[in-house]
């Protein structure tokens, strides 16, 4: 299906330098927030540690760990690397002092 301007319903979004890059509805590549990331790897929980099989479709964020109930999160996401490395900056502090 395309837009009214016959590029598949995304838009030119202007860059620091002016030149225009198409953008969909989600952002730069249209891709949301995690991505495309495959099939395969596994959902973690940033609480507990449970871990399981990521499965396909369904993206960890809108899923709950059995477990605690908090949300999940996809092992190697850029959510999951943030997490990691606020907690290794943490300990680093803690060991530090």
């Amino acid at each position: 299906m395309t837009g009214r301007n016959g590029n598949g319903g995304q838009r030119r979004a202007r860059g620091p330098g002016g030149a225009g890059d198409f953008v969909g509805a989600r952002g730069a590549g249209s891709r949301g927030c995690g991505g495309l990331m495959g099939a395969g790897g596994a959902c973690l929980c940033l609480r507990c540690g449970h871990r399981r099989p990521h499965r396909k479709g369904v993206p960890c964020l809108q899923e709950r760990c059995p477990e605690c109930g908090a949300v999940l999160v996809r092992e190697g996401s850029i959510h999951h690397q943030e997490v990691t490395s606020r907690r290794q900056t943490a300990a680093d502090a803690k060991n530090e002092g």
